[in-house]
């Protein structure tokens, strides 16, 4: 590349609007660079290329490579509400953005909206308008609710990079461009379950010492329940995901945490060990200034673990995990272990749901194996003592194990599509 009259440069304008999207965003990113790097190597006598992402990300995103205008944090409402109160600021970051790209030097090429469809669909349609290619990456759940959307991804993508099968046929009948390219977490998570837990608890040190010293002094807590312990586990490990945004922070981790207390109660729980991974910034913030000083015992005692970031190890290394609906929940089930699925949102925001919503589920596992494999405890039914019992059953459930493995395994060899070269490849088909 010392001669730059030989080196072409492609400027690509991403958006992911959280956490899962940063996930995405950051892979789909160095598989391209990769990419790049490969077709450089191919072509040393030749033109050489050199592609520069910048946009709306997170820390991942940044990491791999991406020039951050702003952050994800900047743009994440939770409901209809919330995203009326924050219009005015949301839609000025859009003008922004809409400039930056438009001002690139060169011109931008391509435009690569991942999920977040409220804010990209218009964005994408804008760019489309003038003359700049777009990808629309991560399908809007039409085939769960509002299916009238299709026709705005029509109008505003390019292509459409689909992450399940079963949304081909959609988009086919259409006639948008798609390509399945298969969850980049199903490529990442090794099918061997066993030996991920092995791992993720050794990277931890989630072992039998570190509650040693307080099992004898927990052991007189409650005799509440007459189960045996279990001898194959040193002691119970749970995970809490309560979401990656403010919001589902703020309704959902209170609730998540009184469940450790009341599962903490019972005798063969006594030691368990809770593992608590925070997504961002924002939500350390909210959990650390306003949640976690009404259980500060959980620390003292040892039996809740802070993870900044990490929610795979969290994940891999629990018997069971709560988690919020999103994007974990899939990872969990990833993981071939039980869960349970909990959300809480505006009373007016769960009635609109009702109405416009065709799935009887509404965590991934369930609509993708078409099956209530896992529980969905939801609303006003989301409280500690529902979800801890359930928790608890689900711990010493060993048949349900062995069922989840089995449909979990399924659903992983249908996602595992080496996503990133097919990503990568359909990216370059709009620059080279």
């Amino acid at each position: 590349m010392e001669n730059l009259q030989n080196l072409r440069i492609f400027n690509i304008a991403i958006v992911a609007g959280e956490t899962s999207g940063d996930m995405l965003g950051a892979e789909l990113i160095k598989a391209v660079k990769n990419k790049v790097k490969t077709y450089n190597a191919e072509n040393q006598n030749q033109t050489q290329i050199q592609i520069n992402f910048f946009g709306i990300g997170g820390s991942q995103m940044q990491q791999a490579g991406c020039k951050l205008l702003f952050t994800y944090d900047e743009l994440a409402v939770m409901g209809y509400i919330d995203a009326i109160k924050n219009s005015r600021r949301i839609y000025k970051i859009r003008q922004n953005l809409k400039n930056a790209i438009l001002q690139q030097s060169p011109q931008t090429s391509l435009f690569i909206g991942i999920d977040a469809p409220d804010f990209n669909l218009d964005l994408e349609k804008y760019l489309k308008g003038k003359n700049i290619k777009t990808i629309h990456y991560v399908s809007p759940s039409v085939w769960a609710w509002r299916k009238n959307r299709i026709k705005k991804i029509k109008q505003a993508a390019d292509e459409i990079l689909l992450l399940f099968p079963h949304e081909q046929q959609i988009y086919d009948q259409i006639g948008l461009k798609n390509t399945f390219v298969g969850h980049s977490l199903a490529d990442n998570i090794d099918f061997d379950y066993q030996n991920n837990e092995k791992i993720a608890r050794e990277t931890l040190h989630l072992n039998e010492s570190d509650n040693d010293e307080n099992k004898n002094s927990k052991s007189e807590k409650s005799e509440k329940s007459e189960k045996s312990e279990n001898p194959e586990k040193p002691f119970p490990i749970f995970a809490l995901l309560p979401g990656s945004r403010v919001g589902e922070i703020e309704q959902m981790a209170a609730v998540f945490l009184e469940t450790a207390e009341t599962i903490l109660q019972y005798r063969e729980f006594a030691n368990a060990k809770f593992l608590l991974p925070l997504a961002n910034a924002n939500c350390k913030k909210m959990i650390f200034t306003k949640i976690l000083p009404k259980f500060d015992h959980l620390i003292e005692d040892k039996n809740l673990m802070i993870m900044h970031g990490h929610a795979d190890l969290a994940l891999a290394a629990a018997d069971v995990s709560l988690v919020a609906s999103g994007t974990a929940t899939l990872q969990a089930a990833l993981y071939k272990k039980p869960l349970v699925v909990a959300y809480k949102t505006s009373p007016f925001m769960f009635w609109l749901a009702k109405k416009l919503v065709y799935s009887p589920y509404i965590s991934l596992p369930n609509i993708l194996c078409d099956a209530p494999l896992i529980p969905e405890i939801l609303q006003d039914e989301m409280k500690a003592d529902n979800l801890a019992n359930t928790m608890m059953e689900l711990y010493f459930d060993e048949n349900n194990k062995k069922l989840l493995v089995e449909k979990f395994t399924e659903l992983h060899k249908k996602l595992k599509q080496n996503s990133a070269a097919k990503i990568a490849e359909r990216i370059f088909s709009y620059l080279i």
